[in-house]
């Protein structure tokens, strides 16, 4: 029975923690690593300012509707409720002539005097008017071409800062994994010189080497030791860099796919005549010219007449007028020639600043051709930088261990072997370096042709 017992707590104790190891290999297998395209629309979709532009985009298209609703009968009512301290009377005077031969007894006629109510003491009033308008010289027209043009430009100038959101994810997810790479060098070159600080120990124990190596060996042991802690607080400082631009909390652990070097993009010198078609900021400068010259047109139109039908139906209530509903219409022309000037000094000023835009369209312009050249010359830059650093890391790493093998014989001094882990921790620095730099610039060349 005891054998028995324990056989059942030692079963007991197994299926526990084999369930216990099954649920936390399986937290483990659910935490994956986010790529590029997640960063991307996860940046896009927290992104403040993205939402901020999605509203003014909002914003305009109601303008739009504001715009066109000008076209529109306007429909008006008023109604009032009129109270005087006493009604209102006419009081009007005749005379009776008498024919002859009474005429004498005229002066003794008296004449006759009778008063009549305009209103009620109290009275209710209600007016319904209608207008649309006939003729507007072209300012309808134009405010609508206004607006429209706003709407293209915000939605021009949210296409931009979309890009612009998924390239500023872009830098900082690979200066997560830059920072990272970094990190492991500066940790596997503290660890080789803690190698190095054991090496000249045991030799310092044998007399091969004096006390004054080892003591060089531990400075640089300690030298390491702060560049790994410096490299730790950059990796967590990227990572809270990052987490801020997907609207996270700082401290949320980060797990980064690593991205393979993407094919060149300035072996295709075609796609250069592309940037100035694909480049939202330029349709953003160009809808912003075309609002200013509708609102140009919109001022010229002021001085131009304005012709408006209209109609109202009126109801008045009051016993002594008959009938109590009162309809009219008409047409209104509204006509001001001469303002002092404003009108023209505001077109004008709308057409000044339609000019001072299509300049800096041209400004933007030949900033994008430069854009594009650089962007195309660091492409090509960091993609030769690639084979030369990985051949100075095999170079790096062959003196290290060559070094070290003559160190351990005595033939070097301590001083080379130091020099060697510098040189081997530099190439491999150099070497990722290289590899995230030439990432990077294709797509920086991406942003800056305008297909990011």
């Amino acid at each position: 029975m005891a054998r028995q017992g324990r056989f059942c707590r030692r079963l007991l104790i197994f299926l526990v923690s084999g369930t216990m190891a099954l649920f936390a290999d399986t937290r483990k297998f659910t935490v994956y690593a986010e790529n590029l395209e997640q960063a991307w629309a996860a940046a896009t979709a927290n992104s403040r300012k993205l939402h901020a532009e999605r509203h003014q985009i909002q914003s305009n298209r109601e303008v739009v509707h504001a715009a066109r609703a000008l076209r529109s009968p306007i429909i008006s009512n008023q109604t009032a409720i009129v109270a005087m301290p006493e009604s209102p009377r006419m009081t009007s005077h005749a005379t009776i002539s008498l024919p002859p031969p009474f005429s004498i007894l005229q002066p003794l006629v008296p004449p006759i005097t009778a008063e009549t109510s305009l209103a009620d003491k109290t009275f209710v009033t209600n007016s319904t008017i209608a207008a649309v308008p006939l003729y507007a010289g072209g300012k309808i027209r134009s405010a609508i071409d206004a607006a429209n043009a706003q709407v293209h430009a915000s939605v021009a100038e949210y296409a931009a800062s979309t890009q612009n959101v998924r390239m500023e994810i872009t830098e900082i997810y690979f200066m997560v994994l830059r920072t990272r790479r970094l990190c492991e060098i500066a940790f596997q070159a503290e660890n080789s010189l803690a190698q190095h600080e054991r090496n000249s120990q045991k030799m310092l124990e044998t007399r091969l080497v004096t006390r004054n190596v080892v003591l060089a060996a531990q400075t640089a042991k300690s030298l390491a030791s702060q560049n790994t802690l410096r490299a730790k607080i950059a990796v967590q400082t990227a990572e809270a860099a990052y987490n801020r631009l997907l609207n996270r909390p700082l401290e949320t652990p980060v797990e980064l796919e690593e991205i393979n070097i993407p094919p060149m993009l300035s072996d295709q010198p075609e796609i250069r005549d592309n940037a100035a078609r694909n480049r939202s900021e330029l349709t953003q400068l160009q809808s912003q010219a075309q609002a200013l010259n509708a609102q140009s047109r919109i001022a010229r139109a002021d001085r131009l007449p304005q012709v408006v039908a209209g109609g109202s139906i009126t109801y008045l209530e009051n016993r002594s007028i008959d009938p109590n509903t009162l309809f009219a219409g008409g047409i209104g022309v509204s006509w001001t020639p001469f303002d002092g000037g404003a009108s023209r000094a505001k077109q004008r000023a709308a057409a000044q600043g339609a000019m001072a835009v299509n300049q800096m369209r041209e400004e933007t312009r030949s900033l994008i051709e430069l854009q594009v050249q650089t962007a195309v010359l660091a492409e090509q830059e960091s993609r030769s930088r690639i084979q030369v650093a990985e051949n100075g890391v095999n170079f790096a790493e062959e003196n290290l261990r060559v070094v070290t093998m003559q160190f351990q014989s005595g033939l070097v001094n301590h001083t080379e072997v130091l020099d060697a882990q510098t040189l081997a921790a530099n190439a491999q620095a150099n070497y990722y370096n290289a590899v995230y730099d030439a990432i990077l610039a294709t797509y920086r060349l991406k942003r800056a042709l305008g297909i990011f």
